[in-house]
């Protein structure tokens, strides 16, 4: 009767072990992996040729999708999150845009989305943010490289800088 305690004891512990083995490694290694660019650009489409651009790209490596909610910005500080003083901002979808895909956006792996917003302000954003990219339905935020981020702010003010010299008016 003590063998069979023992036994019985000895299974459901290596059970446990295997349970908590596969929840780390569905959660570590299992969700989809991504890479979000950002950069200035334009669209050209037969004769038609649009203004210059903030256009965000998110690549899906898989495995499985990700269905994309929302355009997010954020500035994280250290200790933000203890002591509740991050600023979170949500970019809301250019609608009226017609190469702009409906949020929220299901991308299959190996699949691209992309978002192209209107450069209208002379700042990219009001607020100092250090963190941009795109939020999906589980609640997972999918961001451009902290490098790549300067390199999009510096090439955007330079973009604003160049229009403001065409004498194009921005909201403050």
């Amino acid at each position: 009767m003590e063998t069979l305690t023992v036994v019985l004891s000895i299974v459901a512990l290596i059970i446990s072990i295997i349970a908590i083995l596969w929840t780390v490694y569905e959660k570590i290694f299992l969700k989809p992996r991504s890479k979000v660019t950002g950069l200035i650009s334009f669209i050209k489409h037969g004769d038609y040729e649009s203004k210059s651009m903030l256009t965000l790209n998110l690549v899906n490596y898989g495995p499985g999708k990700i269905i994309i909610e929302s355009i997010a910005a954020h500035n994280l500080k250290l200790f933000g999150k203890l002591l509740k003083r991050n600023t979170y901002a949500f970019i809301i979808n250019d609608y009226t845009n017609e190469y702009n895909c409906k949020l929220p956006h299901e991308i299959e792996q190996y699949q691209r989305l992309t978002q192209f917003l209107p450069i209208n302000k002379k700042k990219l954003f009001d607020e100092p943010m250090n963190r941009f990219g795109f939020k999906d339905t589980i609640g997972r935020f999918h961001f451009i490289k902290k490098s790549s981020m300067k390199k999009l702010i510096k090439e955007y003010d330079e973009n604003v800088i160049k229009l403001i010299e065409q004498g194009k008016e921005f909201e403050d």
